[in-house]
């Protein structure tokens, strides 16, 4: 019997970013990686409600695990855009600090402090707003977890 390939191209964008989170260039790095797992953890919890039937679920959850379910698919979006946003925000963060080696002049290299300052912020954000989804996350598989399908 011959096997379908079910994960089509997304194996092959899965296997290239593990290979470049493998390699020794500085992007993608952990806030991509942090983003990522997360991304799955999420997604995860997603399947095991699409295979729990709301009519076995007591009427009193049912609002409780619409609201995680929600919650959920909105993190795994912001999840899959962290992954990119990280790698980016990591690689302005890594020219601004160039930058501030180049400058050739005291106001020059002030300016471009300051650009690498918020740089970093910014790359400091990335990371920071996927721990606090995940934490939203676990909150919400904490209060459904006894009425997913357990299969």
């Amino acid at each position: 019997m011959k096997r379908r390939n079910v994960y089509g191209s997304s194996g092959d964008k899965i296997s290239s970013y593990i290979a470049a989170l493998s390699s020794a260039e500085p992007s993608p790095g952990g806030g991509s990686a942090a983003a990522f797992a997360a991304a799955l953890g999420a997604a995860c919890a997603l399947k095991a409600m699409v295979f729990t039937s709301l009519e076995k679920i007591p009427a009193r959850s049912r609002r409780r695990f619409r609201a995680a379910s929600a919650v959920l698919g909105k993190s795994l979006g912001a999840f899959k855009r962290a992954v990119v946003a990280d790698a980016r925000a990591y690689s302005a963060a890594a020219s601004a600090r160039k930058a501030v080696g180049r400058a050739s002049s005291l106001s020059l290299k002030r300016r471009a402090v300051r650009r690498l300052a918020v740089a970093l912020l910014r790359a400091a954000s990335v990371p920071d707003g996927v721990a606090v989804g995940a934490r939203a996350c676990l909150r919400e598989i904490s209060a459904v977890k006894n009425i997913l399908n357990k299969n």
